[in-house]
């Protein structure tokens, strides 16, 4: 299998670095965030070979040194591609030395420098943001072929790791809430694509592609998780408006068998309620005011969720 490197081929736009994009931008390097927007983001892999160097105050082995040493950090230590129920014996070099990946989520919380990174991407995208961290042995395969109901940004901070990735037709568009237990990966039909990262370099992966990786040489790595809100963002913006209107407020008429209507005398009956709230709604996701409102409720940034 083919490895891509990750490089740009189109002709990068030039602007000003704005507030509250450094991170972003200097990932970008000559293209604007909302061109990255509008051409990748939601839809298709990206890539970059450089952007990573100096991108945070601190080398990569000592970030890890500073976050895996906090207390009551979420952390998962991986063998062979499967989570080990218990951590083994000695710190996360050790681990390394063993064959192993470590995994914390939630990184930001333990590190000001990767909480700065988080809020520049928070404000950037109007999400939740996870920050995983990510240290992993040479030559060792951190998990098997998977998807995340989010966006994920990889920032290779030293060594070497490859990506394997598919577009999901299984499960396209995927939410937490409806995830299965079986992601069913033996019924993609998709083409696999390969990208290297070394040090420095970066990849963007769309929420709910398939992915696995290996490491060359030994690699740490943040993986940058962005909740996007979904259309269904919609229902809690309807819903926190339709409170206030009598119309929603009114109960619907009771139209069982047992008092003696059939189905269908109780669709006639309660079918002109319904229309009406039909059209309320249908009026609402036309008005320029509401629509405002909720695209005001889906860019507030929210606490970061699972990842």
């Amino acid at each position: 299998m083919a490895v891509e490197s990750p490089t740009v081929t189109e002709t990068p736009l030039t602007l000003p670095i704005a507030p509250n994009t450094m991170h972003l931008q200097r990932l970008l390097s000559g293209m604007t965030v909302r061109h990255f927007i509008e051409r990748y983001f939601h839809q298709i892999p990206y890539a970059r070979a450089e952007g990573c160097h100096d991108l945070l105050s601190v080398t990569p082995t000592a970030l890890c040194d500073r976050i895996l040493v906090t207390p009551g950090i979420d952390q998962l230590v991986i063998r062979d591609g499967r989570p080990l129920p218990v951590p083994p014996e000695g710190d996360w070099h050790d681990w390394l030395r063993m064959g192993c990946t470590v995994r914390v989520r939630h990184a930001e919380r333990a590190d000001p420098a990767v909480q700065a990174l988080a809020d520049d991407f928070a404000q950037i995208f109007g999400a939740p943001i996870d920050v995983h961290l990510y240290a992993t042995a040479s030559e060792a395969t951190s998990l098997h072929w998977h998807y995340d109901v989010e966006d994920v940004f990889v920032l290779q901070l030293a060594g070497s790791k490859t990506w394997l990735l598919r577009k999901n037709t299984v499960n396209p568009w995927p939410l937490l809430e409806q995830m299965p237990e079986d992601l069913r990966f033996e019924r993609e039909q998709m083409p696999v694509t390969s990208y290297l990262l070394e040090a420095g370099g970066w990849l963007y992966v769309p929420n709910g592609y398939w992915h696995a990786t290996k490491a060359g040489a030994e690699s740490i790595s943040l993986s940058v998780g962005v909740s996007s809100p979904t259309a269904l963002r919609v229902f809690d913006c309807l819903r926190t408006r339709l409170l206030d209107d009598l119309r929603w407020r009114q109960r619907i008429p009771a139209r069982t068998p047992l008092a003696g209507w059939t189905n269908a005398e109780a669709q006639t009956d309660s079918s002109p309620i319904f229309a009406d709230l039909a059209s309320h709604v249908a009026g609402l996701l036309t008005d320029p005011q509401f629509i405002s409102e909720c695209l005001r409720l889906g860019h507030t940034p929210q606490p970061g969720g699972p990842h």
